[in-house]
Protein backbone atom coordinates (compact mmCIF):
# COMPACT_ATOMS: atom_id res chain seq x y z
CA UNK A 1 0.00 0.00 0.00
CA UNK A 2 1.23 3.36 -0.92
CA UNK A 3 0.09 6.01 2.16
CA UNK A 4 0.66 9.63 2.62
CA UNK A 5 1.92 10.99 5.80
CA UNK A 6 2.00 14.16 7.31
CA UNK A 7 5.74 15.36 7.49
CA UNK A 8 6.14 15.49 11.39
CA UNK A 9 5.53 11.58 11.68
CA UNK A 10 8.69 9.76 11.17
CA UNK A 11 8.33 6.59 8.49
CA UNK A 12 9.80 3.36 10.41
CA UNK A 13 12.94 2.16 9.09
CA UNK A 14 11.44 -0.46 6.79
CA UNK A 15 8.76 1.83 5.23
CA UNK A 16 11.36 4.33 3.14
CA UNK A 17 9.92 7.10 1.78
CA UNK A 18 9.65 6.88 -1.55
CA UNK A 19 9.06 11.01 -2.16
CA UNK A 20 8.07 13.61 -0.53
CA UNK A 21 5.97 16.40 -1.09
CA UNK A 22 7.11 20.09 -1.32
CA UNK A 23 5.27 23.37 -1.11
CA UNK A 24 6.84 26.77 -1.83
CA UNK A 25 5.54 30.33 -3.77
CA UNK A 26 5.34 30.04 -7.32
CA UNK A 27 4.46 32.50 -10.43
CA UNK A 28 4.78 32.76 -13.83
CA UNK A 29 8.15 33.62 -14.96
CA UNK A 30 6.19 36.30 -17.61
CA UNK A 31 6.36 39.72 -16.31
CA UNK A 32 2.94 40.44 -15.34
CA UNK A 33 3.47 42.09 -11.64
CA UNK A 34 6.97 42.73 -12.13
CA UNK A 35 8.32 39.83 -10.39
CA UNK A 36 11.48 38.66 -10.83
CA UNK A 37 12.78 35.34 -11.75
CA UNK A 38 13.79 34.75 -8.24
CA UNK A 39 12.69 37.61 -5.31
CA UNK A 40 15.49 39.31 -4.18
CA UNK A 41 12.73 39.46 -0.50
CA UNK A 42 9.77 38.26 0.71
CA UNK A 43 8.24 41.35 1.30
CA UNK A 44 7.86 41.51 -3.00
CA UNK A 45 5.06 39.32 -2.38
CA UNK A 46 3.19 42.18 -0.80
CA UNK A 47 2.41 43.97 -3.96
CA UNK A 48 1.49 40.93 -6.01
CA UNK A 49 -2.42 39.23 -6.08
CA UNK A 50 -2.33 35.74 -4.08
CA UNK A 51 -4.23 33.07 -5.72
CA UNK A 52 -5.67 31.45 -2.74
CA UNK A 53 -7.05 27.77 -2.65
CA UNK A 54 -9.80 28.14 -0.51
CA UNK A 55 -10.22 27.27 2.50
CA UNK A 56 -6.74 25.47 2.79
CA UNK A 57 -6.66 25.70 6.93
CA UNK A 58 -9.98 23.50 7.04
CA UNK A 59 -7.69 20.78 5.34
CA UNK A 60 -3.95 21.94 4.22
CA UNK A 61 -2.93 24.36 6.93
CA UNK A 62 0.29 23.87 4.57
CA UNK A 63 -1.05 25.30 1.98
CA UNK A 64 -2.40 28.37 3.75
CA UNK A 65 -0.92 32.01 2.54
CA UNK A 66 -1.12 32.68 6.80
CA UNK A 67 1.20 29.95 7.61
CA UNK A 68 3.66 31.20 4.77
CA UNK A 69 3.08 35.24 5.68
CA UNK A 70 4.40 33.82 9.32
CA UNK A 71 7.60 31.94 8.12
CA UNK A 72 8.17 34.56 5.90
CA UNK A 73 7.55 36.94 8.92
CA UNK A 74 5.53 39.13 6.61
CA UNK A 75 2.39 40.75 8.00
CA UNK A 76 -0.25 40.83 5.72
CA UNK A 77 -2.31 43.98 4.22
CA UNK A 78 -6.18 43.88 3.87
CA UNK A 79 -5.21 45.67 0.61
CA UNK A 80 -3.41 43.06 -1.14
CA UNK A 81 -5.66 41.88 -4.10
CA UNK A 82 -6.52 37.86 -3.23
CA UNK A 83 -8.47 35.76 -5.85
CA UNK A 84 -10.25 32.89 -3.98
CA UNK A 85 -10.60 29.35 -5.87
CA UNK A 86 -12.70 26.15 -4.57
CA UNK A 87 -10.55 24.05 -7.02
CA UNK A 88 -6.76 24.13 -6.99
CA UNK A 89 -6.60 23.08 -10.69
CA UNK A 90 -7.84 26.83 -11.01
CA UNK A 91 -5.20 28.23 -9.09
CA UNK A 92 -2.81 26.25 -11.57
CA UNK A 93 -4.98 27.81 -14.66
CA UNK A 94 -4.51 31.42 -12.70
CA UNK A 95 -0.76 31.41 -12.39
CA UNK A 96 -0.88 30.17 -16.28
CA UNK A 97 -2.72 33.50 -16.84
CA UNK A 98 -0.54 35.91 -14.77
CA UNK A 99 -3.31 36.60 -12.37
CA UNK A 100 -0.84 36.75 -9.06
CA UNK A 101 1.33 34.14 -7.05
CA UNK A 102 0.29 30.46 -5.68
CA UNK A 103 1.66 28.17 -3.03
CA UNK A 104 2.69 25.29 -5.53
CA UNK A 105 2.57 21.71 -4.57
CA UNK A 106 4.28 18.93 -6.03
CA UNK A 107 3.64 16.93 -7.53
CA UNK A 108 0.24 18.68 -8.40
CA UNK A 109 2.47 21.10 -9.87
CA UNK A 110 5.31 19.62 -11.59
CA UNK A 111 4.27 19.58 -15.06
CA UNK A 112 4.46 23.67 -15.25
CA UNK A 113 7.45 23.64 -13.98
CA UNK A 114 9.00 21.49 -16.21
CA UNK A 115 7.28 23.50 -18.66
CA UNK A 116 8.24 26.68 -17.90
CA UNK A 117 4.77 27.87 -17.02
CA UNK A 118 5.54 28.27 -13.04
CA UNK A 119 9.23 28.94 -10.88
CA UNK A 120 10.08 28.60 -7.47
CA UNK A 121 9.96 32.46 -6.60
CA UNK A 122 11.27 32.14 -3.53
CA UNK A 123 13.61 28.79 -3.73
CA UNK A 124 15.19 29.68 0.10
CA UNK A 125 11.75 28.87 1.45
CA UNK A 126 10.90 25.70 -0.11
CA UNK A 127 8.81 23.32 2.43
CA UNK A 128 8.52 19.68 3.21
CA UNK A 129 5.23 18.32 2.93
CA UNK A 130 3.60 15.01 3.41
CA UNK A 131 5.55 12.13 2.64
CA UNK A 132 4.71 8.61 0.12
CA UNK A 133 5.75 5.69 1.46
CA UNK A 134 5.45 1.62 1.19
CA UNK A 135 4.02 0.92 4.38
CA UNK A 136 4.56 -2.93 5.32
CA UNK A 137 3.97 -5.03 7.67
CA UNK A 138 7.79 -4.98 9.96
CA UNK A 139 7.75 -9.09 9.06
CA UNK A 140 9.60 -9.67 5.52
CA UNK A 141 7.32 -11.43 3.18
CA UNK A 142 9.36 -12.40 0.03
CA UNK A 143 6.40 -11.08 -2.51
CA UNK A 144 6.31 -7.89 -0.85
CA UNK A 145 9.82 -7.18 -1.03
CA UNK A 146 9.72 -8.57 -4.75
CA UNK A 147 7.11 -5.77 -5.60
CA UNK A 148 9.26 -3.28 -4.06
CA UNK A 149 11.77 -2.46 -6.23
CA UNK A 150 9.51 -1.83 -9.25
CA UNK A 151 7.30 0.46 -7.03
CA UNK A 152 10.53 2.87 -6.10
CA UNK A 153 11.36 2.60 -10.11
CA UNK A 154 8.18 3.86 -11.15
CA UNK A 155 8.21 6.74 -9.13
CA UNK A 156 11.57 8.00 -10.19
CA UNK A 157 9.82 10.37 -12.56
CA UNK A 158 7.42 11.64 -10.63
Amino acid sequence: MCEVRAARHTPPVHCPILRRRETWPGASPRKRYCLPARLADARQILDTPLLVFHDPCARFDWMAWKQWYQRLGLMRSSRQACLYFSQYAHVRNAVAQLAGIAIGRTPMVLPMRKSGQLQVVLPEHVADGPTYQIVTSSVVRPGVERFRPGWRRSWRGR
